[in-house]
């Protein structure tokens, strides 16, 4: 009796799932079982069930791709009467329940689907008994085992033209190749492509009247170009309709992870999605941001003054306000200051706001008001007569779209600055609603850092022009108007030897913080337009002689060029300079105080204190929690225009700095404070991209569409590669992304619309392709070189070269495997 139930105990062990017992089932699966059953428990708690069934769609299209993959060597196999013996999804041992025996062949879904196989009779070098068998994969003529190896990289490729001709006869949502934003340390910059340029021509793909250009054209195009390529760039500028063009080599700097030009896309007039929003924000807004203080614009009418609303510090009060404050109209930002600080810190409450409106006070409680997920700006304050809101116009580049011209909007805050503004939107369901947004500041830390030298030239500017270098030193900016009337020089004063300061404080002489002199002279030079100004430059350089001591120059006299007034240009990378689009200039300020000027500096920094490393505060679970985020160390002596534009950038503006300080490292805790006489234009709003549908008007027009895609899918991959050779060295590996980068993408874009996850999809199938195709022994492509050898030669490589390029096969993959899961680690879980 003992012997018979190890009898069937050991059947049990060997016997297929599909065989067995439901008993049987469940006693050999049962902890394949609560494992799942707990792994369900984990994501349900992290994802909830929306998130569980984007997992799902996101693992079920990643399985579909790979089974394609596959189902093309089983199905050509079967075709060449190939005995198939397994057809695995995935690798490794089979999911419970996901295996089962067809006539000859197992079928599996194993645990770790991060491939597949087809395993044939006579594939491996394992299989003695195949010799003699005709069905065995090595005894098949070299044409059809090509035609098996190949089938699974065809299939792919298929798949991709399928989904992308499906996408194309939808609609497909793409980025417009449009200039949106300009880095002031690219090469945008120096050739003088404007924010707004519309891209007629890159490399050499040009615009068609049907077929216009994308911004992934553009990227591609740059990322993947050769060292020494020039690409032509031609644009339209949106200031005078004219046509331009230059040739670029895209450079890699040595923070970048591929060749750039300097610049980034352009965004919408629509506000952000709650597929786009972060976890932790309900609202299209920065918490604490301007933005965020909305309230509705109904409760005012032109002309009221508030004369006192509701106290911070004691919210049961209504206290009056010094001095009062006309709503609409024009008013000094410095009188704005005190009510818009109250209006934002009261943010998300019911205030009182005491009102003089026709010769009499009255009292009117005003309730918060909120952007919503997807609303839509349709209009504005107009900037020539903010009593009124003014629609913003169409986009001239999409004539009946109905999309809102975003360069527009941009200038109207840029003009109205300082100043209250209302906001209409329209709402997903067609409501539109007025809110009244106060102005927004930009914050400081009371320190002046060191000056540093000029570090790139816009090509024809007044800069230029004036004949400022690379590397000169800035230390004075003399405005003037054409007929003298009016002047103002601005000092920064870069220490000299001995600690004495350049300039003085003599009358009409302004010291200047260097962060801020681009606000600083753009100001006085509008406030001077009519009369025309002329800008000086004086400058320290290098003596040619000595190359080190350092000679004073006052450059020549040049005009203010007021067309670059709203561009937009800013520093995007980590080393970016600080911009000054009217003298098309920009120079670094180095991570060095120079002077401490004031709180909350002066209760912890100290001059020729050396930030060597900061660590700003992040968004926390919830709506309005933070902490600290990771340190950004090894800060190089240029990099302080990236801490400062970040620090007006995020919502928290506590900071620690770790600075050098007499030999020893220190640790400074800051909150920055907003300065009342410098307004900025951003009020913290968070955007969609902006995006225009490439459709096709047929079948036979998609299947065009989905035929380019295809092929620039296949070319990129190896472009991308060649970019990453050590000849060229182009693309950093670090560009690369493994499997949890694939799935978290997936992820997030199955979440998204069906027709962005289905491109996804077609995306993923052409990279397979093209990456299973490469010549590595283990992988398809590897194979086709040994048939294609045998087909040459007449016979096989010796089994001893065979199995030798199997194992450097195994090891390549087994060691790529290791740095894009290394890779993934630190981009996803470290975040470094």
């Amino acid at each position: 009796m003992d012997h018979a139930d190890n009898q069937d105990r050991s059947a049990d062990l060997t016997t297929p799932d599909d065989q067995l017992s439901p008993g049987a089932w469940l006693a050999r699966n049962g902890a394949y079982l609560a494992l799942f059953a707990a792994l369900l428990v984990v994501l349900y708690h992290f994802f909830g069930l929306d998130g569980m069934w984007n997992l799902v769609k996101a693992g079920l299209g990643l399985g579909f791709v790979i089974f394609i993959h596959e189902l093309g060597h089983f199905a050509v196999a079967k075709w060449c009467d190939v005995h198939v013996q397994t057809f695995s999804i995935g690798f490794g041992p089979a999911l419970p329940g996901c295996s089962f025996r067809w006539g000859e062949t197992t079928y599996k879904l194993a645990l770790f689907p991060l491939g597949g196989y087809v395993k044939m009779v006579g594939e491996g070098g394992d299989d003695p008994g195949s010799e003699d068998d005709p069905r065995s994969f090595k005894n098949k003529p070299v044409g059809q085992r090509m035609a098996i190896i190949s089938a699974g990289v065809i299939m792919n490729v298929v798949l991709a033209f399928v989904c992308f001709i499906a996408v194309f006869s939808h609609g497909k949502e793409r980025d417009p190749a449009v200039a949106g934003t300009i880095d002031s340390g690219g090469l945008a910059f120096e050739k003088g492509i404007p924010s707004g340029a519309d891209f007629l021509q890159i490399g050499s793909k040009r615009a068609e009247p049907n077929h216009p250009l994308y911004f992934t054209d553009l990227q591609a195009k740059v990322a993947l170009s050769s060292s020494g390529e020039q690409l032509t760039f031609v644009w339209r500028d949106p200031r005078d309709g004219k046509v331009y063009s230059a040739e670029i080599e895209p450079r890699r700097g040595k923070h970048d992870l591929r060749p750039m030009i300097g610049l980034a896309p352009p965004e919408s007039l629509e506000l952000r999605n709650r597929e786009l929003l972060p976890d932790e924000s309900p609202y299209p807004v920065k918490y604490q941001s301007a933005a965020a203080a909305a309230r509705p614009a109904a409760a005012f009418q032109p002309g009221d003054v508030i004369v006192a609303m509701t106290d911070p510090d004691n919210p049961a009060q209504v206290t009056p306000l010094r001095p009062a404050v006309p709503v609409g109209g024009r008013t000094d930002p410095k009188d704005l200051f005190e009510l818009s600080q109250r209006w934002q810190r009261l943010a998300g409450e019911e205030i009182i706001v005491r009102l003089r409106r026709d010769g009499a006070e009255r009292e009117v409680r005003v309730p918060p008001g909120r952007f919503e997920p997807g609303d839509t700006v349709i209009a504005t304050t107009d900037p020539d007569n903010p009593a009124q809101v003014t629609p913003i116009p169409e986009d001239p580049r999409y004539p009946g779209s109905g999309m809102g011209n975003v360069f527009v909007f941009q200038q109207r805050l840029e003009r109205l600055a300082g100043q209250f503004l209302t906001v209409r939107v329209r709402r997903a369901n067609g409501e539109e609603h007025d809110l009244l947004v106060p102005p927004a500041y930009h914050v400081t830390l009371g320190v002046h850092m060191q000056m540093g030298t000029v570090a790139n030239i816009r090509e024809g500017s007044p800069g230029a022009r004036a004949g400022i270098r690379p590397g000169d030193l800035l230390t004075e900016v003399r405005l003037s108007t054409a007929d003298g009337s009016a002047s103002q020089r601005f000092v920064i004063a870069p220490p000299r030897k001995g600690g004495k300061n350049a300039g003085g404080a003599d009358a009409g002489v302004h010291l200047i913080d260097p962060m801020r002199l681009p606000d600083a002279l753009r100001r006085w030079a509008e406030a001077h337009e009519k009369e025309g100004v002329k800008v000086k430059l004086v400058v320290l350089r290098d003596d040619p002689q000595t190359h080190e001591a350092r000679k004073r120059e006052e450059l020549a006299e040049v005009e203010w060029d007021f067309r670059w007034r709203f561009d937009r240009v800013v520093p995007i990378g980590i080393a970016s300079p600080v911009p000054v689009p009217e003298l098309g200039i920009a120079y670094r300020v180095e991570t060095t105080v120079a002077e401490v000027v004031g709180p909350p500096a002066s209760d912890g920094l100290r001059k020729n204190d050396v930030v060597k490393a900061v660590r700003f505060r992040k968004p926390g679970k919830n709506w309005g929690a933070s902490e600290d985020g990771s340190w950004v160390d090894k800060l190089e002596s240029d990099q302080w225009p990236a801490i400062f534009f970040e620090l007006q950038r995020s919502p928290f503006k506590e900071l620690t700095l770790r600075v050098e300080r007499d030999g020893k490292t220190e640790e400074v805790r800051l909150t920055a404070q907003p300065v009342p006489d410098w307004p900025m234009a951003e009020r913290g709003w968070l955007w969609q991209p902006a995006k225009v549908i490439q459709k096709a008007d047929n079948f036979v027009e998609a299947m065009g569409m989905g035929l380019e895609d295809t092929w620039r899918g296949l070319t990129q991959v190896y472009l991308f590669i060649r970019g990453m050779m050590p000849w060229e060295q182009r693309l950093s590996p670090k560009n690369l992304g493994g499997p949890i980068t694939i799935g978290i993408i997936a992820y997030k874009v199955a979440a998204m619309d069906f027709w962005e996850f289905l491109f996804f999809l077609g995306m993923i199938s052409i990279n397979l392709a093209a990456f299973n195709f490469l010549p590595i022994p283990v992988l398809d492509g590897g194979h086709m070189v040994f048939l294609v050898y045998e087909k040459l030669r007449g016979k096989q490589a010796s089994e001893a070269v065979q199995w030798g390029a199997v194992v450097v096969g195994l090891v390549s993959l087994g060691l790529l495997m290791l740095f894009v899961l290394w890779q993934d680690l630190v981009r996803w879980v470290l975040h470094l």
